[in-house]
């Protein structure tokens, strides 16, 4: 992402989860690329409800690689990467978007750094 953002710019829309950003980003005004906690936010949001019907928690099935206690991999042996796993969703492990969403929504509620490292077992 960019850090040149101009002192002016303003987010124009957060990026849309399908477009294979992190989470978080923010399309500004000057053109460039920005996180921003609000986007973060709308991306969990987009996340929580592509996921209300997951497929059965567990299983693979349709998703285009198995899981296992070793991780989850492709058909190939390749390792899946966790930014394309389904995570806690699923349940598979929680991918890294799993614990920084788990983050975010400790920290909004006004809880310090601590309670959230005691509630998040981090």
């Amino acid at each position: 992402m960019s850090n040149g953002t101009s002192i002016c710019a303003t987010v124009v829309e957060c990026a849309d989860i399908s477009e294979h950003y992190e989470f978080g980003t923010a399309h500004m005004s000057d053109g460039s690329l920005m996180y921003t906690s609000d986007c973060n936010a709308y991306n969990q949001q987009q996340k929580a409800e592509q996921q209300e019907t997951p497929a059965d928690p567990g299983t693979t099935a349709g998703r285009g690689y198995t899981c296992d206690d070793s991780g989850c991999t492709y058909p190939d042996g390749l390792t899946v990467p966790g930014y394309q796993r389904c995570g806690v969703g699923c349940g598979e492990a929680p991918t890294s978007g799993d614990v920084q969403g788990g983050w975010v929504a400790c920290l909004d509620t006004g809880a310090t750094m601590d309670q959230c490292r005691e509630q998040l077992g981090n």
